[in-house]
């Protein structure tokens, strides 16, 4: 509604609903989505027999979000054993990947995979263990189309060797308001 106080002056005014209208609308658009903090785990062992350099590939569990959810991953963590604390090993390197997880990586015993499909690494030339070279806060976004895994390669991968990873991912509604954030 306007007003016109004088000739040159005109004031636009808004009812109480407008104004209720136009407020709501706002606060739908500026709240904060509601995330969590969720942490997949991965782990494999390499069997007795084990030789060469990979790659191997760690799957994470759960391996994607459910339908209707999104991770923003915030970090990564690898290590070697039951050592999380334990210095870097010589020549193992870590890459972590967002897309099809190649076959047989779901196996608990980790053996030589297919070639490394490259459109699917997000971080790459991680040492084992990460340390703060492997926070990454929403830069990484993984769909409930996608599978979050871990690629292992290097001379220092060894035979009869556990090795570990967990994730830090923001858990968030699929929706564009969520990226905003």
């Amino acid at each position: 509604m306007e007003v016109t106080v004088a000739a040159d002056v005109i004031v636009d005014l808004a009812s109480k609903d407008d104004l209720r209208q136009h407020h709501d609308k706002m606060a739908k658009l500026l709240e904060k989505p509601h995330g969590r903090i969720r942490r997949p785990f991965a782990s494999g062992a390499t069997g007795s027999g084990f030789s060469g350099a990979g790659p191997v590939y760690l799957t994470f569990d759960p391996i994607a979000p459910p339908g209707g959810r999104m991770w923003l991953v915030q970090w990564i963590a690898v290590w070697v054993g039951s050592a999380p604390a334990a210095g870097a090993v010589a020549n193992l390197f870590a890459a972590l990947a967002v897309g099809n997880a190649p076959r047989g990586s779901l196996s608990d015993t980790l053996v030589t995979g297919p070639a490394v499909n490259l459109a699917d690494v997000v971080g790459a030339g991680f040492t084992v263990p990460t340390g703060s070279q492997g926070s990454m806060p929403d830069k990484v976004w993984v769909s409930p189309q996608d599978q979050l895994y871990l690629i292992l390669q290097g001379s220092g991968l060894a035979a009869s060797t556990r090795y570990s990873a967990t994730a830090g991912v923001l858990d968030l509604p699929d929706t564009p308001e969520a990226l905003l954030w």
